[in-house]
């Protein structure tokens, strides 16, 4: 879908009665916004912001984007993507005398 400078287009005014004309001007607008949403042109931005990036792929649909670390990554279809985790753990102490 190429969003760029793209503008919803202006619909014509209907008349009271029903008019072949008019209703024909009608779709041809509408059939001419739903080609663009139906587009498979890339989206063209000047700038994007994202907020809330998750921080692992796991779970994702396919083409999500993450981030990991400072990078943004995009979920792809034959990878595995793990839950991330933190653990720590402790054992014993440790004596040192000198």
């Amino acid at each position: 879908m190429g969003m760029i400078r793209f503008k919803a287009p202006a619909l014509p005014i209907p008349s009271r009665e029903y008019n072949e004309g008019q209703q024909q001007q009608l779709n041809r607008a509408l059939r001419l916004y739903f080609d663009r949403l139906d587009s498979t042109t890339p989206i063209q931005v000047e700038s994007i912001v994202l907020t809330n990036v998750p921080t692992s792929g796991y779970n994702l649909p396919v083409g999500s984007v993450y981030r990991d670390g400072d990078i943004l990554k995009i979920v792809l279809a034959d990878l595995v993507y793990a839950p991330s985790f933190a653990a720590t753990a402790s054992v014993g102490t440790v004596v040192v005398t000198t």
